[in-house]
């Protein structure tokens, strides 16, 4: 017996709390890795001989960008606790549309080898 497209279909729906969850837990990396950044950044700063008022508000730039990041990540973790679990969506969709494949491996649900964790994203050239 042949499984019909729509039955392929319906088994890779999930509650969209799942999905938004994902989604969620990749932007707290994001701002784990823009927390590191900003260290690095802050080190070099306070390292060369003359601070610029333009390298501090770079940086400042980069905290409000990491804040925004992470009210985002909060809004959308804050959210799957209130969505209905019978609301369905298949992320495969959506995460068509994202380039980086270890990243829309994850945001569609499949299983991605714990090796590659989002800090340890595998750049692809593009």
């Amino acid at each position: 017996m042949t499984e019909s497209p729509a039955g392929k279909a319906d088994e890779r729906l999930e509650p969209v709390a799942n999905a938004i969850a994902r989604a969620g837990s990749e932007l707290d990396a994001v701002v784990q890795m823009i927390h590191e950044l900003e260290d690095v950044v802050g080190h070099a700063i306070t390292s060369a001989k003359s601070t610029q008022e333009l390298q501090i508000a770079e940086l400042q730039q980069l905290d409000h960008v990491r804040q925004k990041i992470e009210g985002a990540a909060g809004f959308l973790n804050a959210l799957t606790s209130i969505l209905p679990p019978e609301w369905l969506v298949d992320p495969s969709l959506a995460a068509g549309t994202v380039s980086m494949s270890d990243l829309a491996r994850r945001l569609a649900g499949y299983h991605v080898p714990p090796s590659v964790r989002p800090s340890e994203e595998v750049y692809e050239l593009f």
